[in-house]
């Protein structure tokens, strides 16, 4: 089973009794229930989950999300690789390798992934109820994989050649250089779509001298523009593209700094739900256009891509 906790969501995915690959998704947001805060109806896309003694609501209800979490060996991503596990496991599964992302940095350190192993595998049963249904079962491997290159058992021929996956996650951008299929270098930068959001909302309240509805800055970056009385308020959509224009050279710059040059690649793949946002900016970017491919699965291809890599290592499918 592959699971990929990330800051802002919680993606997974298995293959189905008809050997189909069946992938989803939830915020990796929590609040933890309490004598004070004891709301336990569970609204839609959340989950109500009993684990280790305490009571929590995970998912879209969840009030507290992993922003803060430089590491992913915490309690939220912990919870919400336990409750993603619940969501996929057989009525008679009860032993489960587990296919995980961790960060580069981590990933590269032999201390750390071995503290990450020690943190998810389970010597004994793993009991945990997820609205109010038990499970029972064992975690006895765990495979780590850095963030981002499951794109690359997805989609291997995409990565003939020298080639660069520009990841872009709510909080935060990995780089992964790869020729011919081979991780070559990874890092990361420190601004994701959030700060993208940040940035457009500024501009938009500077120019419109007004405030902006932050709840629904998504929607503004995916259609463009912004709305107020059901219609397209003049001059929305120039700021938006303009913001959009501005980070993605920024990401040029930074990851200059990083010792990135974009230009000596023969192709640059953007994954990451951001990149969705920006697909046209990128697509007539005045640099990028001529070698970017913005992947359509851009938010699950990682954990699709982990999990064909499970399935080859343990159980020599593809």
């Amino acid at each position: 089973m592959s699971v990929d906790p990330g800051k802002d969501s919680t993606k997974y995915a298995y293959t189905g009794e008809d050997r189909k690959i069946k992938t989803d998704h939830f915020k990796t947001r929590m609040t933890v229930l309490d004598d004070l805060n004891n709301n336990d109806i569970i609204g839609e896309d959340s989950f109500k989950v009993e684990y280790d003694g305490s009571t929590v609501v995970l998912g879209n209800q969840g009030e507290v999300d992993a922003a803060d979490e430089r590491s992913k060996k915490n309690r939220i991503h912990k919870i919400a690789t336990l409750t993603a596990i619940a969501q996929m496991l057989g009525p008679e599964e009860k032993e489960v390798v587990l296919v995980n992302n961790i960060p580069s940095t981590s990933y590269k350190s032999k201390q750390l992934k071995q503290e990450y192993m020690e943190f998810y595998k389970s010597q004994e049963e793993i009991q945990i109820t997820v609205n109010d249904i038990p499970y029972n079962f064992k975690i006895v491997d765990v495979l780590f994989l850095p963030e981002s290159v499951g794109c690359i058992f997805h989609y291997p021929q995409l990565f003939e050649g020298k080639s660069c996956i520009i990841d872009i996650g709510k909080y935060n951008i990995g780089l992964v250089v790869v020729e011919n299929c081979s991780v070559k270098y990874m890092t990361t930068l420190d601004f994701g779509g959030t700060e993208l959001e940040n940035r457009t909302i500024e501009k938009l309240e500077s120019k419109f001298d007004k405030g902006i509805n932050r709840d629904k800055i998504i929607d503004y970056l995916k259609n463009g523009y912004i709305e107020s009385w059901g219609e397209k308020v003049k001059g929305s959509e120039e700021v938006i593209s303009q913001c959009k224009i501005e980070y993605l050279n920024d990401i040029i710059k930074e990851s200059a700094k990083k010792k990135i040059t974009f230009e000596t690649m023969e192709r640059l793949n953007f994954i990451g739900g951001t990149s969705l946002l920006i697909r046209d900016e990128i697509n007539s970017h005045t640099k990028f256009s001529k070698l970017s491919n913005v992947l359509n699965d851009a938010k699950e291809v990682s954990v699709i891509g982990n999990l064909l890599f499970g399935e080859r290592k343990y159980n020599g499918k593809i």
